[in-house]
């Protein structure tokens, strides 16, 4: 057999195989993962290579449990959650050593906070403004009417779906966008 072709079916086989597992392993999560819904304010900026997204940002970064105990910025950190009354996460613990369990992910300290690794949620470029106006419309009406749904599987969180007066955004577009 040639040495090109030898040499070639191996990278090419390990090339696919990376994008591969990971496409797995998120959809894995996003079927089998716990949910957990977290209150969030989006903005609709711009990404030239990877094209609109709504930019997150939570309450739950910025709380009293993360506040108390300040890491170097881009620290990797482990956070445990658990939901409030009102059915949305909240941080239980900061650790600095792995923690485990369905109801944990990995984050990384920024600026006296916490940055979770879901903080994008990109959109098809025809409803990505369609999104954002809904977003400020809802808004000025109901401050806390938007929140993202995430699913947790071991150690690894999917973002699930972006939320407008509890219906998934799409679903808020077609149905009272209009209204």
């Amino acid at each position: 057999m040639n040495l090109r072709l030898l040499i070639f079916i191996p990278l090419a086989l390990l090339q696919f195989s990376v994008p591969g597992w990971m496409i797995f392993h998120e959809e894995q999560t996003l079927q089998h993962g716990r949910l957990f819904k977290f209150r969030t304010a989006p903005v609709d900026p711009y990404d030239a290579l990877r094209g609109r997204y709504v930019a997150l940002r939570f309450d739950a970064e910025n709380n009293s449990v993360i506040k108390a105990a300040p890491w170097p910025d881009d620290q990797k950190v482990w956070v445990q959650l658990e939901t409030d009354p009102q059915g949305f996460a909240k941080v239980k613990q900061v650790s600095t050593t792995p923690l485990r369990g369905d109801d944990v992910m990995e984050a990384h300290s920024r600026w006296g906070g916490l940055q979770f690794p879901f903080d994008r949620y990109y959109l098809d470029e025809k409803i990505a403004p369609k999104a954002e106006a809904a977003y400020r419309a809802n808004n000025t009406r109901n401050h806390e009417n938007a929140y993202v749904t995430v699913r947790i599987l071991d150690g690894h969180a999917a973002l699930e779906d972006l939320y407008i007066d509890d219906k998934p955004i799409r679903e808020f577009l077609r149905t009272d966008a209009g209204k």
